[in-house]
């Protein structure tokens, strides 16, 4: 749920206790799909039935070498990149699940293993989207990505 204009975004939870306005400025939220769903559902956020079937979430490999890059999904170097893993190390699940860190650093770099690494043990940072604004998924904040490098900032 969220207003573009004023950039504020709310969990349905929030919109609940606060209202359908803006805090901000006072208009009217819109409200997403995850409020829909958050009305209709028959359990809590995050609770699962004892007859779930097990799973696990994975962020498309383009997007995680994007990511560890810091580089749009569709440039050069992320198709470069793409294409030298799936040459190198096999099918994309299989670097996804499987794949050695080692083997993803050597063919790749520090960076994607470690992308590749958080993913896994699923420390990713979500931001929802709203209001027409498309949701991220993040593995790295800005000033990781200069300690994972083990470079120091020259400024």
């Amino acid at each position: 749920d969220g207003h573009r204009a004023c950039k504020v975004c709310l969990s349905p939870e929030e919109t609940l206790k606060q209202g359908t306005r803006c805090p901000v400025c006072g208009k009217k939220l819109t409200l997403g799909v995850a409020h829909r769903v958050y009305e209709l559902a028959d359990r809590g956020y995050g609770e699962r039935p004892e007859t779930a079937r097990p799973f696990i979430s994975l962020i498309p490999l383009q997007e995680v070498i994007s990511e560890a890059l810091n580089v749009g999904v569709s440039s050069k170097k992320v198709q470069q990149v793409y294409m030298k893993m799936v040459q190198e190390l096999g099918p994309e699940f299989y670097i996804l699940k499987d794949a050695p860190s080692e083997d993803i650093e050597r063919v790749a770099s520090t960076e994607i293993a470690e992308g590749i690494r958080r993913m896994r043990e699923g420390r990713v940072n979500i931001r929802p989207g709203f209001d027409g604004e498309f949701g991220r998924i993040r593995l790295f904040e800005e000033p990781e990505r200069y300690e994972i490098k083990g470079q120091i900032a020259l400024f």
